[in-house]
C-alpha cells in the first residue's frame, strides 16, 4: 500500500513525532518565544502609541482652555466696544449750533451745520435728541446717505418749503453737479383754507363789517357773524374786499383791511355807490385776526350783495 501527498506527510510527521518528542518539544518553545518577542513588540508599539496619544489629547484640551479664555476676552471686548459706540453717538448727536442754518454744498471740508435740538420731557429719563429733517445733499451725506437719488430736504432760504434734490454721491463736495435742485413741494399741515362771505344790507361806522351770507368757508376758520378771519397756519395768504359806499354827497366811506386791530391797508370813497375795494397779500402767523373796519360813513347793500369779502391760503409755511 503506498501512501501519497498531504496525508503521507503527516502521517510521517506525526510517527516522527511520537518517536521524537526532544524534537517537537524543541520547536513548541521556539515558537513560545517568536510569539512573546512579538507581543512585546506589539506591546511596546501599543504603550507608546497611547503615550503620544495622550499627549496630543492633553495639547487640544490647552488649546480648548486657551480658546474659551480667548472667547471670554473677545464677548468682555465686544461689550466695551458696544459701551463705546453708544457713547461716541451720543458725543456725535450733540447739538452742534444754535440756529438750523442751511449747510454749504461746495467746499471738500465744509462742515457739517445742521443744529439739533433737545427736546425734554418731564423728567430726566424722557430727554430725547431729535435731529432736524437735511437741507441740503451735504447734510444728506452727513447723516449717512451714500445712494445717488433724489431726496427731499428743507430749503431755509425759502421759509422753510420742501424742495426735491438730486444728489450724486460719487461725485465731490465741491463738483457744482454734486446737488441739483428740482423743485418745490406743496407740503400742507392742513386742508386747504379758502372762504366768501357777503352782506344782503346796509351798514354803519364805526364797526368791524359782519356778513350774513356765507358762500364758501372751507376750514371754518371765517367767522361770519363776527366778520374776523383767524389763520390757521403760519403762510401767505390772500385777501379781497368790496362794498359800495352808502355816504351822501360830501361825506366819505372809509374801509381799513386789518391784521390783530392794526390798520393795514384803506379805501374810501366820497358819496353814494362809490366803490370801496381792498385786496393785500398778507404774510401771517398762525393765530393771526384779519377783518374789514368801517371806519367812516356807511355801506350800502341788498338783494344784490354788493358787500363782498373772500381769502385763502395761497401757500403754508412749514415751522418745526
Amino acid at each position: 500500500m503506498t501512501f501519497r501527498g498531504p496525508i503521507f506527510l503527516f502521517v510521517a510527521f506525526v510517527a516522527l513525532t511520537l518517536h521524537s518528542p526532544s524534537v517537537a518539544a524543541a520547536a513548541v518553545a521556539t515558537n513560545y518565544d517568536e510569539l512573546l518577542a512579538k507581543l512585546n513588540r506589539l506591546e511596546g508599539v501599543f504603550h507608546q502609541e497611547m503615550t503620544e496619544a495622550k499627549g496630543r489629547i492633553a495639547h487640544l484640551e490647552q488649546e480648548n482652555q486657551q480658546l474659551t479664555r480667548e472667547f471670554s476676552a473677545a464677548k468682555k471686548r465686544i461689550g466695551s466696544l458696544e459701551g463705546e459706540v453708544e457713547r461716541l453717538s451720543g458725543l456725535l448727536l450733540r447739538p452742534l449750533a444754535t440756529s438750523n442754518r442751511r449747510h454749504p454744498v461746495r467746499g471738500a471740508a465744509a462742515a457739517y451745520d445742521n443744529g439739533q435740538r433737545m427736546i425734554a420731557g418731564d423728567d430726566a429719563e424722557s430727554r430725547a435728541i431729535v435731529t432736524p429733517p437735511p437741507t441740503s445733499c451735504a447734510s444728506l451725506a452727513q447723516l449717512g446717505n451714500r445712494v445717488t437719488g433724489f431726496y427731499l430736504v428743507l430749503d431755509e432760504e425759502s421759509n422753510n418749503r420742501i424742495q426735491t434734490v438730486y444728489c450724486d454721491f460719487a461725485l465731490a463736495f465741491n463738483n457744482p453737479d454734486y446737488e441739483k435742485t428740482i423743485g418745490y413741494l406743496d407740503v400742507k399741515t392742513s386742508p386747504s383754507v379758502s372762504f366768501y362771505v357777503q352782506r344782503s344790507s346796509s351798514y354803519g361806522s364805526p364797526a368791524v363789517i359782519p356778513y350774513e351770507v356765507t358762500r364758501l368757508n372751507v376750514g371754518g376758520h371765517m367767522n361770519a357773524e363776527t366778520g374776523v378771519f383767524t389763520a390757521p397756519v403760519n403762510g401767505r395768504y390772500y385777501f379781497s374786499f368790496t362794498a359800495a359806499s352808502g355816504s351822501p354827497p360830501g361825506f366819505y366811506s372809509r374801509v381799513y383791511l386789518r391784521v390783530k386791530g392794526a390798520n393795514i391797508a384803506n379805501s374810501f370813497a366820497p358819496s353814494t355807490n362809490y366803490n370801496l375795494p381792498l385786496v393785500a397779500t398778507l404774510q401771517l402767523i398762525k393765530g393771526d385776526t384779519v377783518d374789514v373796519y368801517l371806519d367812516l360813513g356807511s355801506i350800502v347793500d341788498g338783494v344784490n350783495h354788493q358787500t363782498q369779502f373772500s381769502g385763502f391760503l395761497l401757500e403754508e409755511d412749514i415751522v418745526l
